[in-house]
Parts: structure tokens; sequence; C-alpha cells
């Protein structure tokens, strides 16, 4: 359990003996890791970086997850998830199990330098939301693809990787924001008909 009322690292309140894997993308701002995260009681008073725990054991288990002033108390089946944001919100988990998890560490920086890269207005004051339990097929799939590719790491592991990051921080923007992305406006250049004709 963490006391500090300074926001702490991901890494410096989860146990090394946890993780079984761990990939790093885009130089860091995107880690990925394979977690066996035993029965345990956490508190934080925040995060440095936003952070994802998808489930994907093969038993439903009990979780509690409050993330300020949300709370939830029930099961944790499979391909359920959890986000808690790099802010000033506090955040406190509980589990009596063993469970399996794909946990997403994101840095904000890169989140937004992903959000400018893909055209977002403002992409410098978009925020996540906190949410203390979801169902997501896409996020689902993207964990157990990373979970594949960390027990075979087969050809072009790199390029799938960040492939799969590309996908995953994407359907972070489309989901998890605050508000609705909203496409920079561009002026200048060519009308969509002159870019055909010229093209």
């Amino acid at each position: 359990m963490t006391n500090s009322s300074q926001p702490v690292h991901p890494s410096d309140f989860i146990p090394e003996s946890w993780v079984m894997e761990t990939m790093i993308i885009g130089n860091g701002g995107l880690v990925i890791r394979h977690e066996f995260d035993e029965p345990s009681e956490l508190a934080i008073p925040a995060l440095t970086h936003h952070l994802i725990g998808v489930n994907i054991g093969q038993h439903s288990t009990r979780q509690v997850t409050r993330l300020g002033k949300q709370e939830y108390d029930g099961i944790n089946p499979t391909g359920s998830l959890w986000l808690a944001t790099a802010d000033n919100t506090p955040g406190e988990w509980a589990w009596d199990t063993t469970d399996e998890t794909i946990m997403f560490q994101i840095d904000p920086l890169y989140f937004q330098e992903i959000a400018a890269e893909n055209g977002c207005a403002n992409s410098e004051r978009l925020e996540l939301k906190p949410v203390v339990f979801d169902r997501n097929p896409q996020f689902e799939s993207i964990a157990r693809n990373y979970h594949a590719e960390m027990q075979q790491q087969g050809l072009g592991g790199k390029l799938y990787s960040e492939s799969l990051g590309n996908l995953f921080m994407l359907n972070l923007l489309r989901t998890y924001c605050q508000e609705r992305p909203q496409p920079q406006q561009v002026n200048g250049g060519l009308g969509e008909k002159r870019l055909k004709l010229v093209l």
C-alpha cells in the first residue's frame, strides 16, 4: 500500500514478481505487461501515467475498485477492464484471488502526441475519464493479441506490436475521452474536388 501524497509511477506499487512479460512501444510511451496479480489491496493518491487493466483470466473473481467517487464491487469476468487516469484521482483496488491481467501503462504526453498525429483538435487538452468497470470487445481482443505475441514472439514481432499499439491508442481516443475528440480544421490547401483531379 502506498501512503505518499505525491502521484506515483505504476512500477512503484506493482510488485515485480507479478510481471511475467513486458513490451515497450513508442520509446516507452506505451508499456504492456502480462501479470499474475496475487490477492492484495492497493491504494494510491494519484498516478503519473494512465493505467488500464484487462482481465484475461478464465474465471470470474470479486473485484473492488474505487477511483475518486466511483466504486465497483462485484465480479471481475474475463474481458472486464478498469481505467485509472493520470491526474489527482486517488485509486484503491482489492481482490482475493490471483488474476491474470494485461496491463497498459500510457504516458500522458504520448497520449497527446498520438492524438495530435491523428488530427485531433486541442490534443493537449484531451483528458481520459476514470472507469471502474467496463466490458469492451476491442480492448479484450487487443489484450489477448498482445498476450499471444508475448508467448510466441513471431516473425515481424516489433511491427506487429507497434500496429497493435496504434490500434489500442486509437480505440482509447474514440472510447474513453471525457469529450469526443474533434478533428482539426484545415484552412487553405486543395479542396476535395481539386485534390481528386490532381490525384
